[in-house]
């Protein structure tokens, strides 16, 4: 396993991010599309950069034939090789390509409070309510799991009224630009040099893979994420 850390916060002059990984190196990457990118606060928003949390370094999913078919067709016009790519599974008890965002949004008051683990709104709201449930489509068995799971962002209940807002974003993946050197980032992580994306690959793949608790994958290391103003280095 190999661990990396990258802070939303440390933005150089030359805005780019430094993704740091224990044993193999510190890389220059981006995080978001346009206007949003490396913009640490609009991890809320669709093509934001990465939300703060845990991710699983796994591999990149392949769906049925008719995925494959359509990758090859992306290779084809992006000069991508999309197998040599990473999937990064955040660490929310749900352990798949998506993940869920959670504001608790202050009435009257204009303000918000990002909540970084769904399991803070599900702790919050007993299973008998099932509005939130089914909104992200949580099965009876998750349910009970998430449930079972409290969150240290859980704030309590004796504060001022409030509403959950949500955003879900998915498919984040490690990986780097195009052969040409354009490319976008709709939230992965994305390296700005192919030979550091190449250096870090081999560690992975050289490194002892670690079974991801609640789940059949195995991960080749773990990216914390962290949206803290006040880290020194």
């Amino acid at each position: 396993m190999i661990y990396c850390t990258l802070n939303l916060r440390e933005i150089s002059q030359d805005n780019t991010l430094k993704l740091r990984c224990a044993g193999s190196g510190v890389y220059d990457v981006f995080s978001g599309l346009g206007h949003l990118k490396n913009n640490p606060d609009a991890y809320m928003e669709k093509n934001g950069p990465i939300p703060p949390g845990k991710y699983w370094i796994v591999d990149r999913p392949t769906g049925g034939i008719g995925s494959i078919l359509k990758q090859k067709e992306k290779e084809w016009r992006t000069g991508n090789n999309y197998d040599e790519w990473f999937a990064l599974f955040k660490n929310d008890s749900l352990i798949n390509d998506k993940t869920i965002v959670v504001f608790k949004s202050y009435i009257g008051v204009g303000q918000s409070d990002y909540l970084n683990d769904i399991r803070a709104l599900l702790v919050h709201e007993p299973p008998e309510q099932d509005s939130v449930y089914k909104k992200l489509n949580i099965s009876v068995y998750q349910k009970r799991a998430l449930v079972k799971n409290a969150s240290e962002n859980f704030s309590g209940i004796n504060e001022r009224p409030f509403t959950y807002n949500l955003q879900e974003r998915s498919s984040f993946r490690l990986h780097p630009l195009r052969p040409d050197g354009t490319g976008v980032s709709d939230g992965c992580i994305t390296f700005y040099h192919r030979e550091d994306f190449n250096k870090l690959r081999r560690d992975l793949l050289r490194a002892n893979k670690q079974k991801v608790p609640g789940s059949q994958l195995e991960a080749y290391g773990i990216i914390t994420v962290s949206d803290n103003r006040y880290d020194k280095y």
